[in-house]
């Protein structure tokens, strides 16, 4: 059976902080531009945009735009340290070996949509995240004099909670609790009344790993009513399943990033380039045959 990989995908808007808690929307169109027409220059590798963030260099690796205006923009982390090896089945493992200038690079990628001011961030935790992105396009701002500065700010699942009162199988539960809810839990957990000292309380529920295994659905679903209400309630959060045969999806009630998913298979390498990753993004992005669009789940928030 062939291995695949599950690939997370968040969605930001972009804007400007122009006074203290008053945001607007920023056009990167200008700024792009610029440095996507410097980049098909074909300019030497050392002229390109590097930053160091969090003691390691990185890169604006490429810029591209297609004919609806929406632009790919990928970036690497630069790494020289912890080298993978090269090795076969039954051989000796060969270590790779690189000059002192070289790099591993670890590529992500991101789609920026200018009509809607949105920005779709690919998820990978060996490579940048959204903050070192959100650094480096203030520095391609600051270079240019679009802004004073540029904001990357996290889009909310706004029907998260809905869906997790939806979900046909349940496998994990993860409930924290803070002040009175959390005393008053502990001594109904340990029979102790003097619960002073306690400020929080955590605590998770789960099945076991066969397919098949669930949280009964209905103490399920009480269980998050009783939370969710509740204004101590500062984490509740579920790993379900709404349809039966559909993957194990993590679920924040209270504070979800809007996310969307596409699965890779590991035996066709092909799949993790930028250019694979990327029209898998616009599939995701635009909508593609009876699958919706993120774009228009996310307009119709507005």
């Amino acid at each position: 059976m062939a291995k695949k990989k599950k690939v997370g995908f968040n969605f930001f808007r972009v804007m400007t902080q122009v006074e203290a808690g008053t945001y607007r929307r920023l056009d990167l169109r200008g700024v792009l531009e610029h440095y996507r027409q410097e980049y098909a220059r074909d300019i030497p590798e050392r002229q390109k945009i590097v930053y160091e963030y969090n003691g390691e260099q990185a890169r604006l690796t490429g810029i591209t735009v297609d004919m609806n205006g929406l632009y790919h923009i990928w970036f690497e982390r630069l790494v020289n340290y912890q080298l993978p090896v090269i090795t076969t089945l039954h051989g000796e493992s060969e270590f790779i070996e690189i000059e002192e200038s070289e790099f591993i690079g670890r590529e992500v990628s991101a789609l920026y949509d200018p009509d809607q001011s949105i920005m779709m961030i690919q998820r990978n935790r060996d490579s940048l995240g959204p903050s070192a992105i959100d650094q480096v396009l203030n520095t391609l701002v600051n270079n240019t004099e679009a802004a004073s500065n540029c904001s990357l700010i996290a889009i909310e699942d706004q029907e998260a909670s809905r869906r997790g009162f939806t979900q046909s199988k349940y496998r994990k539960i993860s409930i924290k609790v803070k002040g009175r809810s959390a005393r008053d839990l502990w001594t109904r957990i340990t029979g102790d009344p003097n619960s002073d000292g306690v400020d929080n309380l955590e605590f998770t529920v789960g099945t076991d790993r066969r397919r098949d295994s669930e949280i009964e659905e209905d103490v399920s679903r009480r269980i998050l009513q009783q939370y969710v209400e509740n204004e101590d309630t500062s984490k509740l959060r579920i790993h379900g399943r709404d349809e039966e045969q559909s993957p194990v999806e993590p679920i924040d009630l209270l504070n979800q990033r809007l996310e969307v998913f596409t699965t890779l298979n590991y035996n066709d390498q092909q799949n993790f380039n930028p250019i694979t990753i990327y029209q898998r993004m616009l599939d995701l992005y635009r909508g593609t045959g009876t699958i919706t669009g993120a774009v228009h789940q996310i307009q119709r928030m507005r």
